[in-house]
């Protein structure tokens, strides 16, 4: 929610500035810095807001940015393996399968951190994998998929595409 009240403070004050400059000149000082204040204030006010909706239903209509405060996708699976293959399957799936960069692996915790490489898309995501032991032949499993960048608003179904493509890529079908 901070990222907005900044949007909003940012470009209000923006807007607000770039009005006053071109009002000065016409009005003088005092009728253009209050029609400066208002316009940015409604400005920043409208266009956070905007921003804000944008970036809660983007990705194939989660709401996902809302509770975060950035754009992400999650999805929980059971892999059909042991968690000790299960591990080894979804870390072969990163490295070799998707090209991804595992910056983490943690086989007492079940956790797996990946980074995607940045595109004309985005400036990149974290991939979180966290794999707990289901029974003996089965294992429960959360992808998560968040953009890199604090500041990314909207991340256009990014971070869902590769969620789905993870657990496309992965050998096993999972339920």
């Amino acid at each position: 929610m901070r990222v907005y009240l900044r949007l909003f403070a940012v470009s209000g004050a923006t807007f607000g500035l770039i009005i006053f400059l071109l009002k000065v000149p016409v009005l003088g000082f005092e009728s253009a810095f209050t029609i400066g204040v208002t316009a940015g204030f409604f400005f920043g006010l409208i266009f956070s807001s905007i921003i804000y909706v944008i970036s809660c239903f983007s990705g194939s209509g989660r709401v996902s940015a809302c509770k975060t405060g950035k754009p992400s996708a999650s999805i929980t699976v059971n892999i059909p393996l042991s968690f000790d293959e299960a591990f080894d399957t979804v870390c072969n799936t990163l490295e070799t399968g998707l090209k991804y960069r595992v910056t983490q692996k943690d086989i007492e915790n079940g956790k797996i951190n990946a980074e995607t490489d940045m595109t004309w898309k985005s400036w990149g995501e974290t991939i979180e994998v966290v794999l707990t032991p289901d029974s003996g032949k089965s294992t429960h499993a959360v992808f998560t998929s968040s953009s890199s960048v604090k500041l990314t608003l909207v991340d256009f179904g990014k971070n869902q595409n590769n969620i789905e493509r993870i657990i496309s890529a992965l050998p096993v079908r999972v339920d």
